[in-house]
């Protein structure tokens, strides 16, 4: 089979399953052109669906948000004091804990290297 051959099967196909609602042929006559007013208007609509959608989000957000912290009350009690304050490290603080902990692993890879010998 050649590649026209294959072309028309694939096209007599999608006309036999899709029953021609897509035709495979462009057709300008079926497309209008839109004057700068209406597609302002769309563009406004469309925006203003955006906005509504943003606000249902946020709402949502507010309700679950409100139903976590229920429900964190219900769990550790209204009496729990949630940490306010939280402390990130920085570089020299973490530089500082990682050879910390690289000499702890050290020491106990070196203490059980001392153990396997003496046995």
């Amino acid at each position: 089979m050649n590649l026209n051959q294959i072309n028309e099967q694939a096209k007599q196909s999608l006309k036999k399953y899709f029953k021609n609602a897509y035709e495979l042929e462009d057709n300008k006559s079926l497309r209008k052109e839109l004057t700068y007013d209406e597609m302002m208007n769309m563009i406004q609509s469309d925006i203003k669906k955006q906005e509504e959608r943003l606000n249902e989000l946020n709402m949502m957000k507010r309700v679950l948000e409100h139903d976590a912290k229920g429900a964190y009350e219900y769990i550790f009690g209204s009496n729990c004091k949630e940490d306010k304050e939280v402390h990130h490290d920085n570089m020299n603080e973490m530089r500082k804990k990682l050879k910390e902990n690289m000499t702890q692993q050290f020491s106990y890879v070196n203490e059980l290297k001392q153990k396997a010998i003496q046995k």
